[in-house]
């Protein structure tokens, strides 16, 4: 799950929740916060406040029990994965990473030291770094492995099971930043959940803090690109928006309610970047209106509206995001005003860019998965591969399909069921811009 909407909707599973209220806790850029981007970029993360006894704030709540039945009850091999951040304030004090209950003893944490763990404390935890942490517990090998940054860092023994259950098993619920005292605040960028004891190689290929769901341009030069209207110069035409090229621009006459159509591949898009065209500030876009559509533009559903942040410079790049969950194939894209009508002759701009995660895309398929959630994903070395859990009935067969439009469904796998969790992982060598899935349980 990943802070990209400003809430704490889940990119994959259960959406999060409040443990108790939102509180202090806060949604922003790195940037807003003034703290270091991931990535060299500037990142939608959460900003949560210390938090005891009788703060608002008590933690965040991630439910995980869709994976569980009647006979397997608890999680006894799992993997967390956190994104975080942690200022000077909170540096010398403990940060509680992950609870059983909220205001309830942590079980694994960060000390006054900037050591993680939970009866011993390994590694370094400095101020003002990002840190991806990984929480691997197995009863099975009765141990818990630390990891910095996909780097070991230490283990710890634990108890073997009685009657099924050990020191760390996780029921339906567990708990972020929340203890049974003071617990230093700090800031989140994403986090995972993986019922399973993830191996040294797959939490090392994971590495670092990084964007797990990496907002894309879905557009590309040569899409189709219809304009508002055709006043517009022979050289500063509509397709210069999408040439990937600031030193064009798309201009256009009208001023007023100006802008275009793209048709694209698809995809779930949840933000937009807009580069400022190389001279005259009076024809910057004001404002916008976005829409997007499945009928080859016979209906439009608006997705998003507001203001274009104000440029600054020539040739710079400013982004807006918003909350979408819907995949269309067709956006149309206006602007009604220009920053100075009195002073303009038309609308400019030079780039535009429809900005997707690839992880949301096919928001709008129906849930052929029905009670078999998606449990987590896995990135593997030389880019993004593709994970999930399914869990079955036994007896039953379920097949996987891939798409890369929304509109031709390819099988690339038949799983069997066996009356519990299996893994798929797509192994395919070819190289996809996007690619959307679906699990479908076989009717006999």
């Amino acid at each position: 799950m990943e802070l990209h909407n400003y809430s704490l909707k889940a990119t994959i599973g259960e959406n999060l929740e409040w443990a108790w209220e939102q509180g202090d806790a806060t949604f922003g850029t790195t940037d807003t916060f003034a703290i270091p981007g991931i990535l060299g970029k500037s990142v939608n993360v959460l900003k949560f406040p210390d938090s005891d006894e009788i703060s608002d704030f008590s933690g965040i709540e991630v439910y995980v029990g869709a994976g569980l039945d009647e006979d397997n009850w608890l999680f006894n091999e799992y993997s967390i994965i956190v994104d975080v951040l942690y200022p000077e304030t909170s540096s010398t004090d403990t940060r509680a990473i992950v609870s059983n209950a909220p205001i309830e003893q942590a079980s694994v944490i960060i000390n006054g030291e900037g050591k993680i763990g939970g009866t011993s404390f390994h590694g370094e935890i400095l101020a003002n770094n990002w840190y991806r942490i990984a929480i691997v517990v197995s009863h099975y090998s009765n141990n818990i492995n630390y990891y910095l940054d996909g780097k070991k860092v230490g283990q710890e023994a634990i108890g073997g099971l009685i009657d099924g259950e050990g020191e760390h098993s996780l029921g339906d619920f567990f708990y972020l930043f929340t203890t049974d005292g003071l617990s230093k605040g700090g800031y989140i960028s994403s986090v995972q959940f993986h019922n399973l004891a993830l191996p040294d190689s797959v939490v090392s290929d994971l590495g670092g803090t990084t964007k797990l769901y990496e907002s894309e341009d879905i557009t590309l030069p040569g899409d189709e690109v219809v304009p508002t209207s055709d006043n517009s110069p022979g050289g500063e035409q509509a397709a210069n928006a999408i040439d990937d090229n600031p030193v064009t621009k798309y201009l256009n006459f009208d001023k007023v309610d100006t802008g275009l159509t793209i048709t694209t591949d698809g995809g779930v898009v949840t933000g937009l970047a807009l580069t400022s065209a190389n001279d005259a500030p009076d024809r910057d876009p004001a404002n916008y209106i976005l829409s997007g559509s499945n009928d080859d533009g016979a209906t439009f559903t608006e997705i998003a509206s507001g203001d274009v942040p104000e440029f600054a410079e020539r040739f710079e790049r400013q982004t807006v995001s918003f909350e979408n969950d819907v995949a269309y194939t067709m956006y149309e894209l206006v602007f009604p005003e220009v920053v100075n009508p009195g002073g303009a002759n038309s609308m400019q701009i030079a780039e535009i860019e429809l900005l997707a995660s690839a992880s949301e895309a096919g928001g709008d398929e129906p849930n052929d998965n029905e009670g078999n959630h998606i449990e987590d994903t896995v990135l593997a070395p030389f880019g993004f591969r593709f994970g999930f859990s399914i869990n079955t009935d036994k007896g039953k067969s379920y097949t996987v399909e891939a798409t890369g439009d929304l509109l031709q469904w390819n099988k690339i796998e038949t799983i069997n069921g066996t009356g519990s969790s299996v893994q798929f992982n797509d192994t395919r060598k070819a190289l996809f811009e996007r690619q959307y899935y679906r699990v479908r349980a076989v009717v006999e």
